[in-house]
């Protein structure tokens, strides 16, 4: 779903090669798995390239700002920040009242360090007043995270008859699944089981104030 931005380096948006793309990827999934990250002989013995052909795409990925090195410790690989990994695109707008139609919106916010960059979030932008007691307004933007499967009770993205879209607490019920808002005022969806699929959870909410 999120393709590999162009990456800030030196002030200019530097874009990574298939190559370059492919040692990031490898060293970024190495950190996740071991805590610490590879040499430059796993690098090279897990991509199929030599130690010297390795060393050349570090030293390129660290002119454009994607990673460091301490040139005197085995494993000293430390990625930085960049641009593109603290975007999370906000693919339409989630109706907090009536199911509406979702729809595909060309817009991102910047995230930056608010919430755990992981590649299964994505943001809606909220539209009615039906979940306030779970302190989201209109306007706001909720942070989701992918799942098919929801607990009971959580805050989640659902998604009726495969086209319309609400933001609503999830409770099974046998055959049936009731989609309970956080606002006295809206009465619960009661709704067969078969119907709804979960969309993901909600994990966090962002407010801005506008004039």
């Amino acid at each position: 779903m999120f393709s590999f931005e162009a990456l800030k380096g030196k002030g200019r948006m530097a874009q990574l090669t298939p190559r370059q793309k492919e040692i990031y990827d490898f060293i970024r999934n190495y950190l996740e798995e071991h805590g610490y990250s590879p040499t430059y002989e796993e690098i090279g013995s897990a991509l199929g390239i030599c130690k010297v052909t390795v060393l050349a795409h570090l030293r390129r990925l660290e002119r454009k700002g994607v990673l460091q090195r301490e040139h005197y410790r085995r494993r000293s690989i430390e990625l930085c920040r960049t641009e593109g990994q603290t975007k999370i695109p906000v693919v339409g707008i989630i109706q907090a009242g009536r199911p509406i139609l979702a729809f595909e919106e060309p817009e991102k916010i910047d995230l930056f360090e608010l919430v755990p960059q992981k590649e299964d979030l994505y943001s809606l932008r909220v539209r009615g007043d039906s979940m306030l007691e779970e302190h989201i307004r209109d306007g706001d933007y909720v942070i989701v995270q992918k799942c098919d499967v929801a607990r009971p009770g959580e805050v989640v993205v659902a998604l009726i008859d495969g086209e319309e879209a609400t933001l609503k607490r999830f409770f099974p019920e046998g055959p049936y699944v009731r989609l309970e808002a956080a606002n006295p005022a809206y009465e619960p969806i009661l709704i067969e089981r078969n119907r709804v699929r979960s969309q993901g959870r909600v994990v966090g909410v962002l407010r801005l104030f506008r004039k």
